[in-house]
């Protein structure tokens, strides 16, 4: 038997609907996730759905000692409230030094304060902003996203084909099912739009099925 404490894995602290979609989606991909939820009642409801739980605080560091928290596994921080996101991600910076914590902020001054302390936020207005302009102007793709999110995944693909260099992002016909979601260039990472020029070199975040990431790499890398 696999103890799932062990190696790599991502821990979410926090059972909202958003962390056991999350952990469901990683599953898929054949990734361990650990849930901790301090609320008795969630904690069941995500236990019989078959999910890996345990019921604890966030604010409680023997709880990570239990699971076995480890520099490379990534802690999700998913309370639904920016303070106790706030201090979760203080405990694991100032007890344990821990650097991959990702979280979600739903107000600017936490967002600064997070980007402050070295942790990763999440603006859930931008995302929810660009699903509603997925939804306008790729409707088709979007709705299989979210019936069929399992034959999805999120490729980075290199730009290699000279052809490709200073194009615009609206001039390259992608295939349907495929989604650029982020660029990324030298260090930064930016959310394109249909006015972005491509560069050799770019490394592009693609969401899609196998055969709309085949279609994107032979056009970027002109295979």
């Amino acid at each position: 038997p696999v103890d799932i404490t062990e190696g790599e894995k991502t821990i979410i602290i926090g059972g909202s609907s958003t962390a056991v979609l999350f952990a469901r989606r990683m599953d898929i991909h054949g990734k361990k996730v650990i849930i901790i939820e301090k609320d008795k009642e969630r904690f069941q409801e995500i236990k019989e759905k078959g999910l890996v739980v345990f019921e604890g605080d966030g604010m409680d560091e023997e709880m990570y000692r239990k699971i076995k928290l480890m520099k490379d596994n990534f802690v999700v921080v998913e309370t639904g409230d920016d303070q106790q996101n706030f201090e979760i991600a203080g405990l694991l910076k100032d007890k344990f030094s821990h650097d991959k914590i990702i979280t979600r902020s739903e107000r600017m001054p936490f967002a600064e304060k997070f980007a402050q302390m070295g942790v990763k936020s999440i603006d859930h207005h931008r995302i929810f902003a660009a699903a509603i302009e997925n939804y306008i102007l790729r409707p088709s793709t979007y709705n299989d996203l979210v019936e069929t999110f399992e034959n999805y995944t999120v490729e980075e693909i290199v730009i290699t084909n000279s052809h490709i260099d200073g194009i615009k992002v609206k001039d390259v016909l992608f295939h349907d099912g495929a989604l650029l979601i982020l660029i990324k260039r030298d260090k930064s990472f930016f959310i394109p739009h249909g006015d972005t020029y491509f560069k050799m070199g770019d490394v592009l975040h693609v969401l899609g099925t196998p055969t709309a990431l085949e279609n994107v790499i032979s056009k970027v890398q002109g295979r």
